[in-house]
């Protein structure tokens, strides 16, 4: 949660998969307000206004949600096993991927959001075939160290 917002990420068993958006500011009236979908999704973190999501076998998701309403894929990084674990220190992401990937260690230095990113209309994105240039914004997201399994 940051602020009035519950950011949601939904797995397997629930449709639609991705994440989620939930305005809570008045907590008896719930509103989702934005959504990214297109992947599974067991956990989130959220720092300055950048989602980290492990994204069981999507991997590592990136996501700016500095507008609750339109969130929008800063990067990604696929890991070998099933992302679904992340943990976020000042500069690092620490992911847990379970089947083959073990502990991943990301520098996230360089996820920062534009100070004018592209906006998308409705609220809804899918990350499809991955981001596009306007969207790749999280340079340099591959594992800067691996404790295996």
């Amino acid at each position: 949660m940051e602020g009035d917002f519950l950011y949601v990420v939904m797995s397997h068993y629930l449709d639609p998969l991705g994440l989620r958006v939930i305005d809570v500011s008045d907590p008896a009236a719930p509103v989702e307000v934005g959504a990214l979908e297109g992947f599974a999704a067991t956990d989130i973190e959220i720092r300055n206004g950048v989602a980290y999501i492990a994204a069981l076998d999507s991997g590592l998701i990136v996501v700016d949600v500095r507008d609750p309403s339109t969130p929008i894929l800063m990067g990604s990084f696929d890991t070998p096993g099933a992302a679904d674990n992340i943990a976020l220190d000042q500069q690092h992401a620490v992911l847990g991927d379970h089947r083959g990937g073990g502990v991943m260690i990301f520098d996230t230095s360089s996820c920062v959001p534009p100070l004018a990113s592209p906006r998308r209309p409705g609220g809804r994105h899918s990350p499809g075939g991955g981001p596009s240039s306007d969207e790749q914004n999280c340079a340099g997201t591959v594992p800067i160290g691996t404790v295996p399994n």
